[in-house]
């Protein structure tokens, strides 16, 4: 029961934060970012923009419950959905003559992710652990202990993720637009490839020495030669194609 209760919390206080925080950037989007002014110009965009921000948002948070979980394999179940899930999708709103245009893509991702969250809470988490049942109350002490616990971890992970996200919002608003700003995000997911692997190594270190606190050091070393073998063949491709 406190299992269910803190992960219905922590999904509910990430859905409410991310929906703050698109409603925040749309708001003031004329001052850090002028080029994507065009979102707040109908219901539809402004509705596609906040629904995505939650969704990418949460689904993103389950990886990490089901890693906490030591159940990793329903988070790449779950990235299976979205990577597979979007493409009939986005063939679907491109065939469609009433697509939203450039926003097609993003929509596609969206709904994959949505539908990929539906199934992680309803089949992957009762599966994880037993006992596991969604409901629509969140409990704020509960949020507050873990906030007090988790804010340097996040706070190191918006830090980790800040370049690939800020640079190509500064980019679309200088004289390269947004053609500059695809290949600005292109050069920082190519780089991520490198970041991500020590990322997720470094969390499933956490929810294995937070099971096993006293083989702390091995656990350490493990993930450092396994993130070094990990990371070597993608930085040496990077490398050699410049």
């Amino acid at each position: 029961e406190n299992s269910s209760s803190i992960v219905n919390t922590a999904l509910w206080a990430r859905s409410l934060l991310a929906g703050l925080a698109a409603v925040i950037f749309l708001m003031g989007a004329s001052i850090w970012s002028p080029a994507l002014t065009p979102i707040r110009t109908s219901a539809a965009s402004i509705a596609i923009f906040l629904a995505g921000n939650v969704v990418l948002s949460t689904t993103e948070l389950l990886e990490h419950v089901f890693v906490a979980y030591r159940s990793a394999k329903y988070a790449l179940l779950k990235s299976l959905i979205v990577g597979l899930g979007r493409f009939p999708i986005i063939i679907l709103l491109v065939l469609d003559n009433t697509a939203l245009d450039g926003y097609s893509v993003y929509l596609s991702v969206v709904v994959a992710s949505a539908l990929a969250t539906v199934v992680s809470i309803a089949w992957f988490l009762p599966k994880a652990f037993a006992g596991y049942r969604f409901t629509w109350n969140a409990k704020p002490t509960l949020f507050a202990s873990m906030a007090r616990y988790s804010f340097k971890n996040y706070l190191v992970s918006f830090l980790l993720q800040l370049p690939s996200l800020a640079v190509p919002v500064l980019v679309i608003n200088t004289s390269f637009g947004a053609t500059g700003a695809g290949v600005a995000y292109v050069g920082s997911m190519m780089a991520w490839v490198v970041v991500v692997i020590p990322a997720a190594v470094s969390r499933s270190l956490l929810a294995e020495a937070s099971h096993d606190a006293e083989n702390m050091p091995h656990h350490i070393r493990r993930a450092i030669i396994f993130s070094l073998l990990l990371i070597s063949a993608p930085l040496v491709i990077l490398v050699s194609i410049g």
